[in-house]
């Protein structure tokens, strides 16, 4: 009986933590006022994509960014907020999991191929040292995913203000080993 209310309260713990983290991760990224932002995309519904530079939020309702025209020259232009559903704003590129992934392919492929040559009778590598084709295996895999997860940007989604309201709701978690608890703070 002891052992059940133990599970029991484990599994209400886990539900609680489940619970707290989906609801903070949740929260939607804001686009900060006065905050310069390299690298955007600007969606607009039913009008497409912008990719601009140094796009910032002036007030409420106007977004400044530079735009290129088509000879090279570089534009300063304003656009309503109203126009915008959301930005996505570049924060990096998948390099460190491209690397990550071609090292995995790169070490499990040698592994696999040096297996393949054991345990064939017709073939004599006993004098073969294994370990420099397996780790060279693994970094060119390395290298080479490295490259290829640089060729692919990460973006975030950030939403503008809301202008309907005046206040902002945030939620924090609230761990410990005796309890679970979700902070709320509002800001009017």
């Amino acid at each position: 009986m002891i052992i059940k209310i133990r599970l029991m309260r484990k599994c209400i713990l886990i539900l609680g933590l489940l619970l707290i983290v989906g609801s903070v991760f949740a929260q939607r990224r804001i686009v900060e006022m006065n905050k310069v932002y390299s690298t955007v995309k600007i969606y607009r519904p039913g009008k497409g994509t912008i990719q601009v530079k140094n796009m910032m939020l002036i007030n409420d309702t106007l977004l400044q960014f530079n735009s290129i025209r088509s000879n090279g020259s570089i534009i300063t232009k304003q656009l309503s907020t109203s126009n915008i559903r959301y930005v996505k704003i570049k924060i990096g590129s998948y390099a460190a999991i491209g690397a990550a992934a071609g090292a995995g392919m790169g070490l499990f492929s040698s592994l696999y191929a040096v297996l393949l040559v054991q345990n064939d009778p017709t073939v004599d590598d006993s004098n073969v040292n294994w370990t420099p084709y397996i780790v060279g295996f693994t970094a060119g895999g390395a290298l080479i995913g490295s490259f290829v997860g640089l060729c692919i940007p990460k973006w975030k989604t950030y939403f503008l203000p809301d202008k309907e309201t005046s206040y902002s709701i945030m939620f924090s978690p609230g761990l410990s080993p005796a309890y679970c608890g979700l902070g709320i703070k509002i800001k009017f």
